[in-house]
């Protein structure tokens, strides 16, 4: 098992589907890139609709951060 800084295995960083950049980033600095919900895009548009927002906040940092929005 390998591990990146930090102490994560990078089989958990695969699972999550980052790079080992992102999960730095995300695990040092997340809330420099987040202030409300974060995930995949259908999610965070369904909230902030539900929320009554008129745009969806955050969703570029989740696309350029977690792939997978």
């Amino acid at each position: 098992m390998r591990l990146i800084m930090g102490g994560l295995p990078s089989s958990i960083i695969q699972r999550l589907g980052i790079n080992e950049a992102q999960w730095l980033t995300l695990s040092g600095e997340f809330e420099r890139h987040f202030s409300g919900a974060v995930g995949q895009e259908s999610l965070l548009r369904q909230y902030h609709q539900h929320m009554g927002h008129k745009r969806t906040a955050g969703l570029s940092c989740s696309k350029r951060l977690l792939n997978r929005a």
